[in-house]
């Protein structure tokens, strides 16, 4: 039986390292980087014409570009594997600008452009009878983590709420969710203080990790308020010093919803890095998806919205 295999992942992600080493063994490598738009499909027809096992190496970001490849070959005698490669933004943005002679990014700007396009479009692969799936993260130890969001966890937002949690009155008179002016607010919260006991708690047994679905164009604000209340760096000087909270956010140019949002910093910053304990969240799509995933979330409200 002949073999499919496209990989899924950024841009300095290994994907080419990866496909090159799939070549080496008698795999046909189809990139649209090396081959062009038409060329690269071109090159993958005749491939599948000859029946050879084949590696796509390419961004395939989402289900329509994953599924381009796949039904040519639905009706032949193909076994199809899905790999993910897992890298954090910045590690790709690093490896991308020491690379030389890349035939379509070939400065920080387009590299931040791929890295943007891939992040806010990226739909992940889910189990499914019709392939194998196998995501690949860094090798290596971990340290523990604590994932916590902000909103209506660490942060209490009561003085804020109504301007995104509408009443049915509201909703039928065709009001909407105000999320700037929720998120002006930001400076006036004050904090949730079982939530900041509970991070003080475990400061001296994992790393305390922030993942919120606030726009990364608060980011100053954010940052600014736990200074303030001093939730910014935990830890001790008979540990490992202070250590300043990592804060992931969600990209200003995505509005798919929260779970969609953090599952992606799960994947790509969380996963790539930590070894998360356990998560604290409010927010029920969100909850579901952290159990989902296999974690054991502590949920501080009905999160219904």
């Amino acid at each position: 039986m002949a073999r499919l295999v496209l990989l899924v992942g950024p841009p300095g992600s290994g994907k080419s390292t990866l496909a090159k080493k799939y070549e080496a063994e008698g795999f046909v490598r189809i990139s649209q980087d090396d081959q062009g738009k038409g060329g690269h499909i071109e090159a993958f027809r005749q491939a599948v014409n000859d029946r050879k096992d084949i590696i796509v190496d390419r961004m395939n970001f989402n289900i329509e570009q994953r599924k381009n490849y796949m039904v040519q070959v639905a009706h032949l005698d193909y076994e199809i594997e899905i790999i993910v490669l897992h890298q954090p933004y910045d590690v790709c943005l690093e490896r991308i600008l020491k690379r030389e002679g890349h035939p379509t990014i070939q400065d920080e700007k387009s590299a931040r452009s791929a890295l943007q396009t891939f992040f806010t479009k990226y739909e992940r692969p889910y189990e499914n009878p019709r392939f194998k799936l196998t995501f690949v993260y860094p090798e290596g130890p971990k340290p523990r983590a604590i994932i916590c969001d902000l909103d209506g966890t660490l942060c209490n937002v009561e003085h804020r709420r109504h301007f995104v949690r509408l009443t049915d009155e509201e909703i039928a008179s065709g009001k909407k969710k105000n999320w700037p002016a929720f998120f002006g607010g930001i400076k006036d919260d004050t904090v949730n203080q079982w939530c900041a006991l509970i991070l003080r708690a475990m400061q001296n047994d994992a790393c305390i990790v922030y993942c919120s679905g606030r726009s990364d164009n608060e980011r100053k604000s954010t940052v600014e308020w736990l200074e303030k209340y001093k939730l910014d760096s935990f830890g001790t000087p008979y540990t490992f010093g202070k250590v300043k909270a990592p804060l992931y956010m969600r990209n200003r140019h995505d509005s798919r919803r929260d779970d969609i949002v953090k599952e992606i910093i799960l994947d790509f910053e969380i996963l790539t890095r930590y070894t998360p304990q356990f998560m604290i969240d409010d927010r029920k799509q969100v909850v579901e998806m952290w159990r989902k995933r296999g974690f054991v979330c502590l949920q501080c409200d009905e999160g219904d919205f």
